[in-house]
């Protein structure tokens, strides 16, 4: 029975959907014609006799085999070295002990990899061209990542990262970036992996014509990045992103992949047609590529379905047709899954034997992949150790053999150390007096510049203080107002959304910075409450550019917020009709414009009534403000700047915001 249509949805059970082993086939992929390539090569191979010009065809032909023929590429590396030793060639002996280190990586043997590795790695210390030794680097913290050592990955991917960036190499940027993704994501920092996902973003740019299948790629992984962050709205741009990049390669294999994202990424929101939608994209793409995971993916989800909604005779023939494509691959991890899944339907059908029998199976699955796992663990173990062994064996008889000779050596040295010591005991004297007098002068200027940092932060909090309680009391004022002139039910709902107003401030009062995506809840939360009291009086709209990421973007608390205040209290309050008040964010290069117009009466007639009531009155808000942007700015190396004009006639204010990101 087939399934052409999908309905209903997944929940997400797993964020695990990263596509970093798209990398190297995306990237630095063979095309079409790369048989025929192959076989002309090696034909000029075998009718070459120089040992030097079969070194070099040795080595543009060996990458090509690396995982299309590992017994062709590991003969090729094997008899590559042995030229290249042979004839002292440092830059090929590099390049063939890495390639050997490859081979044994393929292999899943990581301690022969890295034996070559670093060999290869000390040959390319002594290279004038820094290049092979990079590259090796980063083939040792593949190694080591793949081991789960993620600490010596990563201090390898910095290592290789800050020469990419000192050298512009936007290539090895991205194989940097990547991989140290990677580890954070399997470590779940994926603030972290976000960050540096982002970094890679910018060197896909620098790629030519490869930055669309790089950004496919980065798009995917933030698409999981953000998931995980429980960011939904940032995780469904990234995505259809990713999508648009894939259909333009053509990639079907990564469309499966981001189809099933979307798919569940919709799910997660509850909608449903989008959701069916991509989960049927999915099918067609499986079958069209025999991708048997995807068929088996697809069919389990329609098991799940059908299980969720009680379909028993339906989930049964999906889970049945999931059962028949994992019996032809033997994946003993899918097998595990399916017999859950089987298990927990004839359960739900009352059939209790059959149920028992499934779930006997699924431990007997369940216990054998454990114990292969503990069985590698121990063999890998052994290995390390008997490398370990063989290593000391060797030390010791090369401390003896060197034993005698340092004897010797050593009374010759030590004479000669202690009249270098004398002269190097006189010179630290010198230059720790030296050194004292600059750390007293450094001291003193890093005291000077923390006490100033100190005040200006004791302004900022000060003032902070001051612009919380005056928004209370303009709020309460509202609320008093709106008590007397309304019913007690509405003005019991207008409490309660302001409570959850003020928690958001005193959420935000607690934080530097926050994101754009917060600062327009609590605005739009204040206009709303603005709007009730007003009753219907006043129209406001908030738009936000769509190519704006919210969740990426972040500025200061409580900046927006006073100038809204000021637009109502003083310029529309006192006009009886069609009061509109619109707010918008856009973005012009590494700036974030803000835009805040009102068609109220005015600064001038504002200002002839303010006089009338009070003499001394002055906006509290707008000074207050401005005082906090200007302690702000004694801190930023672009300035936050403020224009405020006036519309036609005199009538309606425009207050234009400018902060550099």
């Amino acid at each position: 029975m087939d399934y052409e249509l999908i309905k209903g949805w997944i929940p997400i059970r797993s964020l695990r959907w990263v596509l970093f082993g798209l990398i190297p086939a995306l990237l630095f992929s063979i095309n079409t014609n790369a048989q025929g390539k192959l076989e002309e090569l090696e034909k000029e191979l075998v009718e070459l006799t120089s040992d030097s010009a079969r070194m070099i065809k040795m080595k543009e032909l060996v990458k090509h085999y690396r995982k299309r023929n590992p017994d062709r590429h590991k003969e090729l590396s094997t008899e590559g070295l042995a030229l290249a030793e042979q004839k002292n060639d440092t830059l090929l002996q590099v390049v063939f002990n890495r390639e050997m280190g490859m081979y044994f990586k393929y292999k899943t043997q990581p301690d022969s990899a890295l034996a070559y590795l670093h060999k290869a790695l000390g040959l390319a210390s002594k290279l004038t061209n820094r290049l092979p030794y990079q590259g090796t680097l980063i083939e040792i913290a593949d190694v080591q990542k793949k081991r789960g050592n993620y600490d010596e990955a990563a201090k390898a991917y910095f290592e290789t990262i800050k020469y990419f960036e000192e050298n512009k190499m936007s290539d090895g940027l991205v194989s940097c970036y990547l991989g140290l993704a990677s580890i954070y994501e399997i470590q779940k920092d994926y603030q972290n992996a976000l960050d540096v996902t982002r970094k890679c973003l910018k060197s896909c740019g620098q790629l030519g014509k490869r930055e669309i299948p790089c950004n496919s790629v980065v798009y995917t992984n933030l698409t999981a990045f953000f998931t995980a962050l429980n960011q939904p709205d940032s995780a469904l741009f990234y995505g259809l992103k990713a999508r648009d990049m894939k259909e333009r390669m053509g990639d079907q294999v990564g469309l499966l992949y981001i189809y099933h994202n979307l798919y569940r990424i919709y799910a997660d929101r509850e909608d449903i047609d989008q959701a069916q939608f991509y989960l049927n994209q999915e099918i067609t793409i499986a079958r069209s590529i025999n991708n048997t995971e995807g068929m088996i993916r697809a069919y389990h989800g329609l098991g799940e379905v059908f299980l969720a909604r009680s379909q028993f005779d339906s989930a049964r023939i999906a889970l049945d047709s999931a059962a028949a494509w994992v019996s032809a691959t033997g994946n003993p991890f899918q097998q595990k899954d399916n017999l859950r899944h089987l298990a927990t339907l004839y359960e739900k059908t009352g059939n209790h034997e059959q149920a028992l029998l499934y779930l006997k199976q699924f431990s007997q699955v369940k216990d054998s992949l454990y114990n292969q796992s503990k069985q590698e663990i121990i063999g890998e173990l052994e290995t390390r150790y008997g490398t370990e062994k063989l290593k000391q064996e060797k030390l010791l008889e090369a401390e003896k053999a060197t034993q005698n000779r340092n004897l010797l050596i050593g009374s010759v040295i030590i004479f000669s150390l202690l009249l270098i010591l004398a002269g190097i005991i006189v010179y630290q004297i010198q230059q720790r007096r030296k050194v004292e007098l600059v750390t007293v002068q450094l001291r003193e200027t890093e005291n000077k510049l923390k006490l100033e940092r100190q005040v200006n932060q004791a302004e900022l909090t000060a003032l902070r203080a001051q612009m919380n309680p005056h928004f209370l009391f303009n709020a309460f004022n509202s609320i008093q107002e709106f008590i007397i002139l309304n019913q007690k039910e509405l003005a019991s709902d207008y409490l309660g959304q302001f409570a959850d107003l003020m928690r958001l401030y005193l959420d935000h009062s607690r934080e530097k910075t926050i994101t754009l995506e917060d600062e327009v809840k609590a605005a739009e939360l204040y206009l709303t409450l603005e709007k009730v009291r007003f009753e219907d009086t006043l129209n406001y709209s908030l738009t936000v550019d769509p190519n704006i990421d919210p969740s990426a973007i972040r500025i200061p608390p409580m900046l927006i917020q006073p100038y809204l205040e000021n637009a109502i209290k003083h310029g529309l309050l006192h006009k009886k009709e069609n009061r509109k008040l619109n707010l918008s964010f856009t973005q012009q290069g590494e700036q974030l414009r803000c835009l805040i117009q009102d068609n109220g009466i005015g600064r001038k007639a504002a200002e002839e009534i303010n006089q009338k009531r009070n003499k001394t009155h002055r906006s509290f808000a707008t000074s207050a403000n401005q005082n906090r942007i200007d302690l702000m700015n004694q801190s930023r190396k672009k300035p936050i700047t403020v224009n405020i004009t006036d519309g036609e006639n005199g009538e309606g204010t425009q207050v234009e915001l400018i902060i550099p990101l």
